[in-house]
């Protein structure tokens, strides 16, 4: 009689580490099903199996890459195995896959100070629920991660009597093939090698590929250093394009200041100050022009606009007046008016657009 042995799943240990765990555990393997099953399994973060499922006298060969199941034909056939050897030669995993009718599962509370002792706390519940005494079955289990207020899990036992199974083993070997484990398949699909409940030879996990080691380290370097070459380039950009502007602006300064000779200097000064009228010229029609209710606090020139502020009387009376000087081509506020209803004076800002001097003349 072959002893059978039991199989604790991730589960339990998740139980035991903590919640924290299990939830990590769950996340990044919600993240690894968002990746195609080939770029996982390129990446070293999927591995690929080769399913054996009993088909009457014969095997099915399927292909296991994360989640996706390809049929590759029958173990009789020559192609068949072949196959078989070529992906196991590739580090794939080989697994008898037992379909759920030749198995049982069954479920049982088991304290959770009991799930250290491995077979021993799931004995019990195999000899009452099942024909079998545990020596007699291949078995597997997993645990749920919520506890009932008695301390107590549900564990999902998956059983495979050991006679079916070593009759399966026995044909498989007379072709040469020695699984690496025994799954019981899953109804529900959840698992689409189904859950482990032997494992013929255990499998320690091959240490990452140096190139793949060498690609993750150059994109973590990349990673790191794209916003700093990014800020290089921008700046780079703005200097090329503060150059060009600067030499564009000397170069239309040089072409209206006439930069040949002093003389045309000169000539160029005399027609921009000609272009606005002098500013004591200025103060003078000004004043005349507003009433003597408007007082104003501050006068500022440039170019050919002017900027006034200062309180009067009723600050719309100062549009029509300022309008009809030959000299101001446009007149208009800049801000509300504020009106201080103690001095019965309104608080303005009045923005003048000139005419060029000649213009202004040819006016009058």
């Amino acid at each position: 009689m072959v002893i059978g042995r039991v199989f604790e799943t991730g589960q339990n240990q998740d139980l035991r580490q903590g919640r924290i765990t299990a939830f990590l555990r769950w996340w990044g393997a919600e993240l690894l099903a968002l990746l195609p099953a080939r770029l996982a399994f390129l990446l070293g973060l999927a591995s690929e199996s080769v399913l054996l499922v009993p088909d009457g006298d014969d095997f099915t060969v399927q292909r296991l890459l994360g989640n996706t199941v390809r049929p590759l034909g029958l173990l009789s056939r020559a192609e068949g195995r072949d196959q078989v050897a070529r992906f196991r030669a590739t580090g794939a995993e080989c697994v008898l896959r037992i379909p759920s009718d030749l198995g049982l599962r069954r479920q049982a509370p088991i304290a959770v100070s009991a799930l250290s002792q491995g077979l021993d706390a799931v004995a019990g519940e195999i000899e009452r629920q099942t024909p079998f005494s545990p020596d007699q079955v291949y078995l597997g289990y997993r645990v749920d991660d919520a506890i009932d207020a008695r301390g107590r899990v549900t564990a999902h036992l998956s059983l495979v009597p050991c006679a079916s199974a070593d009759v399966m083993l026995q044909t498989l070997a007379r072709s040469g093939i020695v699984p690496d484990r025994i799954t019981l398949a899953d109804d529900a699909g959840a698992h689409s090698a189904g859950d482990t409940v032997h494992i013929l030879t255990p499998r320690s996990k091959d240490a990452p590929p140096k190139l793949l080691l060498a690609a993750i380290c150059i994109l973590m370097l990349a990673a790191l250093a794209s916003p700093f070459l990014r800020n290089a380039m921008s700046l780079s950009r703005v200097q090329t394009e503060l150059v060009l502007a600067r030499q564009a602006a000397i170069s239309v300064t040089d072409r209206n200041s006439g930069t040949g000779d002093a003389q045309s200097q000169m000539a160029w000064l005399a027609t921009q100050r000609g272009q606005r009228p002098p500013v004591t010229d200025l103060l003078n029609v000004l004043g005349a022009a507003l009433p003597d209710t408007a007082y104003l606090a501050q006068f500022e020139l440039s170019g050919r606009t002017l900027s006034l502020q200062g309180v009067a009387r009723t600050a719309s009376d100062l549009i029509a007046p300022l309008e009809a000087l030959p000299l101001v081509a446009k007149v208009e506020f800049t801000a509300p008016t504020l009106r201080n209803p103690v001095e019965g004076l309104e608080q303005f800002q009045l923005t003048l657009l000139l005419h060029n001097a000649a213009a202004a003349e040819q006016r009058e």
